[in-house]
């Protein structure tokens, strides 16, 4: 056996997807969307139909924020349509399933942040109502969108 039959790329280690902090079911959903990405072409023309399919997911993104875990498949299958229609439909939009179930989770735990009848729920159970399965993930998340914490956000919000 030749030293040319040596892949180049090291192999992916169990354990380091192990230690990842996304269910493995939400990694396949991001990287099968990705891939879809890369496959279609640069610029999707957008459409009534691309449009209403979008603004059909945004609704049921909506009503299932709190779900952790939550996969475009599941989201296509609650529209009647497949994940790749699902996926390209975004692309045409120039946005994605991912990015806009994120965005419409920060933007919740910014209304829930705000409320005060809310002040004495922590900010790790606060972002569980909005999906986010890890406090820590969700403060991260939360920081690198707005540029401070959800705790700083809070508070900023209850000295207005």
């Amino acid at each position: 056996m030749g030293a040319g039959l040596v892949s180049p790329v090291p192999p992916i280690r169990t354990r380091a997807v192990a230690g990842c902090e996304l269910p493995p079911e939400l990694l396949s959903d991001q990287l099968g969307a990705m891939l879809a990405a890369a496959l279609e072409p640069s610029q999707l023309p957008s459409s009534p139909a691309s449009r209403s399919i979008v603004e059909r997911a945004r609704q049921r993104l909506r009503e299932r924020l709190d779900q952790p875990g939550l996969v475009a498949d599941a989201v296509a299958q609650a529209l009647g349509i497949s994940v790749r229609t699902l996926h390209r439909s975004f692309a045409a939009e120039q946005s994605s399933f991912s990015f806009t179930l994120r965005r419409l989770r920060l933007e919740q735990a910014q209304q829930l942040l705000a409320q005060p009848r809310l002040a004495n729920l922590t900010v790790g159970e606060l972002g569980r109502r909005c999906g986010f399965a890890d406090a820590s993930y969700f403060v991260r998340e939360f920081h690198q969108a707005f540029g401070m914490t959800p705790a700083r956000w809070r508070k900023r919000g209850s000295s207005n």
